[in-house]
């Protein structure tokens, strides 16, 4: 389909639609047919708009999270000692996919593990045929996790190190201060009106109990683990939205027996849904999806002037604009050159493993000449741009006599104004191999790699 951050997106908007399919399923087969278009409230959460929209894992694997769920309760429901089900298999199928897709979402084993108990006791699929279908599934990420374990132990670190992170209370309010933003004050309300309206009537305790063990498990799991970020929680998003349901369905039967002009449940839905959905719309209509936009012209600019040229890029949208030259570039005739990796380095965030490979203004200009050999600069600038005293020497060194200053690009986002582009003066003379370091590896790990020669 071509370089185009369009495929990406849509790649990621199918396995939203994905989830809210599996939501409405959720939604016609276990609370009520008439208000199985709830779903569509999953599609108007903050942080499923904003989080599907990004070219992250977050999103695919929470579809397939849910869709394992929807399979395994199915399978619950049947025959939990049967081998013969089509529904353990989707379920192992799609647990399989959601962890190597976003390891964190190996949660969803534990969600299933808790229904498991609760539906069938500690005695119950315990049998020898459903253990091989676990352990095949776990044989079958056995390979992963070796690999995971060599190249970033950094990470598994994180998820191993738990214990002691997780009985600090700011580690269980963390998620607990960003559900409003990530879902939204009313999806919020609603779906606790669903465990009040649960707690009064009978005939909704069982429903409620399939949902608020998803919630409660997952809101844990992710509490105690080390790494925290809001969309990480996004697999409760579905839990909610049925959980919001009930209340609907409830607010509906009251409606058709209280007022006289509305007969049965089914007008009652259409309004309660109609009225819930323009809310929600409402509210995220003020909570604009954030966007980036202005790198498409400083990439062109520098494919005029330096078609065949290294360019060094330094800031925080290097991601960004690294794409911009590759998608344009299929011949490999352009380089791109990271100040993150020839100056300095750090891993994830500033200060943490952070090394400086230059002291001076003299050695930026040693490194940008004699090791890069670029002409030309791209540096960024923003409340991002000098979050390393690196960086800050970077900025106050192209400021000198060896730099011209070319041009200015306004960019349009969050925490950046400009990219500023320099030209080096005087000659060049690159060198045949670069060294590259990977602080999440280790803080001495590096690799001499040669530069992608062109297509002739």
């Amino acid at each position: 389909f071509g370089p185009y951050p369009e495929v990406a997106k849509s790649l990621v908007l199918v396995f939203l639609l994905l989830a809210g399919l599996y939501t409405f399923a959720w939604l016609h087969r276990w609370i009520n047919p008439g208000v199985a278009w709830m779903a569509g409230l999953l599609f108007l959460t903050p942080g499923m708009i904003t989080w599907s929209h990004a070219i992250m894992l977050n999103v695919p694997a929470a579809a397939l999270m849910v869709g394992s769920l929807y399979h395994g309760r199915r399978w619950l429901e049947n025959n939990p000692r049967s081998l013969q089900s089509l529904h353990l298999y989707l379920t192992a199928g799609l647990v399989l996919l959601t962890v190597l897709t976003y390891y964190p979402g190996g949660v969803v084993l534990l969600v299933l593990f808790a229904w498991m108990v609760g539906k069938v006791g500690w005695k119950g699929p315990w049998g020898w045929r459903i253990g091989v279908v676990a352990l095949a599934g776990v044989a079958l990420l056995v390979p992963m996790i070796m690999v995971a374990a060599r190249l970033v132990p950094t990470h598994v670190d994180w998820v191993s190190r738990f214990l002691i992170e997780g009985i600090q209370p700011a580690s269980w309010t963390f998620y607990a201060h960003r559900m409003p933003r990530l879902f939204g004050p009313l999806l919020l309300m609603l779906a606790t009106s669903g465990v009040l309206v649960a707690i009064a009537q009978r005939r909704w305790r069982r429903e409620a109990w399939w949902l608020v063990v998803w919630i409660v498990v997952t809101y844990c799991s992710f509490a105690v683990l080390v790494a925290k970020e809001g969309r990480y929680i996004l697999f409760m998003a579905p839990a909610l939205v049925c959980l919001s349901s009930i209340a609907v369905v409830a607010a509906a039967r009251w409606l058709a027996a209280k007022v006289p002009r509305i007969r049965s449940a089914g007008p009652a839905f259409v309004i309660l849904i109609a009225v819930v959905m323009s809310w929600q719309l409402w509210e995220v209509w003020k909570r604009p999806v954030p966007a980036v936009r202005g790198f498409a012209q400083v990439s062109s600019f520098l494919e005029e002037v330096a078609p065949a040229e290294p360019v060094l890029y330094d800031g925080y949208h290097s991601g960004i604009f690294t794409f911009h030259v590759r998608a344009s570039d299929p011949d490999f005739n352009r380089q791109v050159i990271l100040g993150n990796k020839l100056l300095y380095t750090y891993a994830l965030h500033a200060g943490w493993r952070e090394k400086q490979f230059a002291t001076s203004q003299e050695e930026v200009v040693q490194l940008v000449r004699n090791v890069a050999g670029c002409r030309w600069l791209a540096v960024e600038i923003g409340a991002r741009s000098e979050i390393s005293p690196a960086m800050t020497l970077l900025r106050q060194t192209v400021e000198t006599p060896d730099f011209e200053r070319v041009r200015s690009f306004p960019i349009e986002g969050p925490k950046v104004e400009r990219v500023d582009v320099y030209r080096l003066l005087g000659a060049v003379e690159p060198s045949n191999s670069v060294r590259l370091p990977f602080p999440l590896v280790s803080r001495d790990t590096f690799y001499e790699v040669e530069p992608i020669p062109a297509r002739r």
